[in-house]
């Protein structure tokens, strides 16, 4: 179930945006920043901490090696009021970026607690509980003791899609190889006192199941269109074509479902009129599709704020390539070369952050 279900990654990450918006950030710094972050890298008795020091250096020398085409990506601008205003502008979008990340970790982990509910609830649909597998422990005793509205077991055909699929296809007057597998087994009386049926039989319907080829992805749709296609089965296969009993599912040639050959089905009736018991299965996949609904919107969001970094990142470009422009129109003999620059290549050669 888990590896079907809608990813958490984003892409881009905001580590990553955060990253290179702090690389722009880094090139158009006032020069005391750049140099100690203000005089505030200090240790906790007020002298300057070298360790900090050292880090900060490593890490203007790194962007000292990042290049594209040979042409450093964040080379720092010399002092000027538009390096300032650059510098301005990125810090404002660095803080954006820093909102982005927080409502990244909460749509990731609104995705991470639904798809962990989902699959509690898919789990719980097909074996009464969330777990890997039926219990055997769950679902003891004759056919009518599990497959009926008596039934008091914690997993029966009203708690569990494993169950109803054995009570489907293991009869009690026969070894019948019912549904497609080969169940070749009789559900006499006594015989499943400690889960003996239930434990035989589970792996044999399961092994045929996997036969047939399971969706990419659980969306709610395909789990919405399950439970549709359940509803759709209700009175068909009816020799006797009752009106009286609409809420059968599977074969029987009278009335009644007892799980002997001829009338192997089951009777939903009691469970479904008024004041009845319902499906729990049933309203467990109900409930799993609206939580594939919700982490399908958050997923959603996800690729908008994956949109918003993308801009953040072009917008602080713009502002660290269009600085250099403005700081040498000023100075006639250090003009860029437009020729040049329309190349990607300015005397301050750099290119831009991708």
């Amino acid at each position: 179930v888990k590896d079907k279900l809608i990813s958490s990654a984003s892409e881009p990450s905001t580590t990553d945006t955060i990253e290179k918006l702090t690389n722009c950030n880094i090139s158009t710094a006032t020069d005391t920043y750049y140099d100690n972050k203000d005089g505030t890298l200090l240790t906790a008795d007020k002298k300057p901490d070298t360790t900090a020091l050292a880090a900060g250096n490593q890490k203007k020398k790194d962007l000292e090696q990042i290049k594209k085409d040979n042409v450093p990506v964040y080379a720092r601008l010399p002092a000027s009021p538009m390096r300032q205003a650059a510098n301005d502008i990125i810090k404002k979008l660095l803080d954006q970026a820093q909102e982005l990340k927080q409502q990244e970790l909460g749509a990731q982990a609104a995705i991470a607690a639904d798809n962990a509910a989902i699959s509690a609830k898919i789990q719980s649909a097909l074996f009464s509980e969330a777990q890997e597998e039926l219990n055997k422990e769950n679902a003891k005793g004759n056919w009518g003791a599990v497959c009926t509205h008596a039934s008091t077991t914690k997993a029966n055909f009203l708690t569990s899609v494993a169950v109803t699929a054995i009570c489907l296809c293991q009869s009690t007057d026969g070894a019948n190889a019912n549904c497609g597998h080969n169940l070749n087994t009789q559900w006499s009386s006594g015989t499943n006192d400690n889960g003996e049926k239930i434990q035989k039989a589970w792996p044999l319907i399961k092994t045929a199941c996997e036969k047939r080829k399971p969706p990419e992805r659980i969306t709610s749709n395909t789990i919405r269109a399950t439970i549709a296609q359940f509803k759709s089965r209700l009175g068909l296969s009816l020799a006797h074509k009752t009106t009286s009993k609409p809420l059968i599912l599977g074969e029987t040639s009278g009335s009644t479902c007892d799980g002997a050959a001829a009338t192997l089905c089951i009777d939903y009736t009691d469970a479904l009129e008024t004041g009845g018991k319902g499906i729990t299965w049933l309203n467990h996949l109900d409930q799993a599709a609206d939580l594939v609904d919700n982490a399908t919107g958050t997923a959603a969001h996800l690729k908008l704020l994956a949109t918003q970094q993308k801009q953040l990142v072009s917008q602080a470009v713009q502002a660290y390539t269009f600085c250099p422009i403005c700081c040498y129109s000023s100075r006639d003999n250090n003009a860029p070369d437009t020729t040049a620059r329309h190349r990607g290549q300015t005397r301050t050669s750099r290119k831009g952050v991708q």
